[in-house]
């Protein structure tokens, strides 16, 4: 499969700072029996507002598949999938001309994946209730 290159604006240079991940690999919410949604942080987003609907209908969509994602709430550096994962299917073209205000706020970090930091927070508290409950249970 053919990896397309990111649009130059978002690629954090290779020879400069890389950031660390936002999200430790080890969150993994794939069994998960829901996820959290902050109404502000949706309703208050700039796309949420914006003219085209497609570009927030992306953002939404990847949100969700972000989920399901190892690190959770992460996604892959590659339009190939961000185009699948956000409802563009095939359509590469139609992903790239939404690519910029949907990753708005996304930072791609060293392990070459996208992360966004109130996402971030949405996985860790998830993490966090998660292995709390595991450890409850365990006790009873």
């Amino acid at each position: 499969m053919q990896k397309l290159k990111a649009v130059d604006n978002h690629r954090v240079p290779r020879a400069g700072f890389v950031p660390q991940p936002l999200v430790p690999a080890e969150i993994n919410l794939e069994t998960f029996p829901w996820a959290p949604v902050r109404l502000a942080f949706l309703s208050g987003h700039p796309l949420a507002l914006a003219q085209q609907a497609e570009p927030f209908r992306a953002l939404v969509l990847l949100i969700a598949q972000a989920w399901r994602q190892q690190p959770a709430m992460t996604v892959p550096d590659d339009d190939i999938q961000l185009a699948s994962m956000t409802g563009f299917g095939r359509d590469i073209e139609a992903w790239l001309a939404v690519r910029d205000p949907v990753l708005q706020g996304w930072t791609l970090c060293s392990d070459d994946r996208w992360h966004h930091p109130e996402l971030a927070t949405w996985a860790q508290q998830s993490w966090d209730a998660k292995k709390s409950d595991e450890r409850f249970r365990a006790k009873q």
